[in-house]
């Protein structure tokens, strides 16, 4: 098993994660945060020079002990589907994939690639039961414009997978057989909704941190720079600034949980005999003030703050900062775990 780090390029910074498995529980070997210099989207070549520069720099200050990396695509350049089949073979599943990437995917197949992930096959026997398979196809574009990034920074990608994916991989240890993950990035929310240690559901809202910092640079006539920072100060605390950053937040807010409570009925109409009592916070807008319980009041369930570190040997040296800061890592952390489960 080659040693490797967890690599998340968002459109705000670039965070790496190294680990290492003991007889004890994960064991932090490297980390490391950076502003993103270049828009990720970028075709412009010395765009991407300078962001494969920035990984370099960010990768060689953190100690990085390898060359080997898994690298997440964004969730708003993925199409994920959860898909119910009959037993299938894999010359069968193939066919099906293809089948089913035709009316689901909104863009021309030969411009993305497709990839399945097989979540749960049924036991022998079970004639009604059927096999739940993880549809996901990555623009091609997309795809390339990692690996060349990836090249000009010197690494070795193992493996490219969905955001969703690796945060799934280490929230486990805190959401248990059932909940929701809610994962608030730049671009874009994030929703996945696990039954009995199944995925059930997979569905991305083109709305995220972003959206609300625009909203507080709008409504408080402030920069975005400043909007960012009380966005995150302030949040939703009502008593802050006569409440106008938490009303200012609100408004669009307000559109994403309407979207994450059209999914939820959606699940509990489906699975009526299966209720969803707990939802975790991930991304870097989870952090915001107020956010945790301003969604369970509105998603009637417990909402809790993601930590990645929850499994991880906390020694003296751990670094304390990064734990208060950990549902920004969640992606990262996933990443770097793929091969130490």
């Amino acid at each position: 098993m080659p040693a490797l780090f967890g690599l998340d390029l968002s459109p705000s910074s670039i965070k790496i994660i190294e680990v290492e498995k003991t007889t004890q529980g994960y064991q932090l070997k490297a980390f490391g945060e950076t502003p993103t210099p270049a828009s990720l989207n970028s075709e412009i070549e010395r765009d991407q020079i300078l962001i494969a520069e920035t990984i370099k720099k960010l990768a060689s200050d953190a100690r990085v002990s390898t060359k080997n990396v898994v690298v997440a695509l964004p969730e708003s350049q993925v199409f994920s589907r959860v898909l119910e089949l009959p037993p299938l073979n894999e010359t069968e599943l193939e066919t099906a994939m293809k089948f089913e990437a035709e009316q689901y995917i909104p863009i021309p197949l030969d411009q993305v690639q497709i990839e399945q992930v097989i979540l749960k096959i049924p036991p022998k026997g079970a004639e009604s039961a059927k096999m739940e398979v993880l549809l996901v196809a990555a623009q091609k574009k997309a795809v390339e414009r990692l690996e060349k990034i990836m090249g000009l920074a010197g690494l070795t990608p193992l493996a490219l997978e969905t955001e969703l994916l690796a945060i799934l991989r280490v929230i486990f240890y805190q959401l248990g057989d059932s909940g929701v993950i809610i994962d608030i990035g730049q671009s874009s929310t994030d929703v996945a909704v696990v039954l009995e240690g199944s995925l059930k559901q997979v569905n991305s809202i083109n709305s995220g941190g972003e959206t609300l910092t625009r909203a507080v640079a709008t409504n408080l006539s402030l920069s975005l720079m400043q909007a960012e920072q009380y966005k995150r100060a302030y949040g939703l605390d009502e008593t802050q600034l006569e409440g106008k950053v938490a009303q200012a937040i609100l408004e669009p807010l307000k559109i994403i949980v309407t979207q994450i409570q059209r999914g939820l009925v959606f699940i509990h109409q489906r699975y009526p005999d299966s209720p969803l009592k707990k939802a975790i916070l991930t991304g870097g807008s989870a952090l915001m003030p107020g956010l945790s319980s301003y969604l369970a009041g509105e998603l009637g369930i417990e909402v809790l703050l993601g930590d990645p570190f929850y499994a991880f040997v906390k020694t003296e040296h751990f670094p304390e900062p990064l734990i208060q800061v950990g549902a920004r890592f969640t992606t990262a952390v996933g990443l770097a775990i793929r091969e130490l489960k």
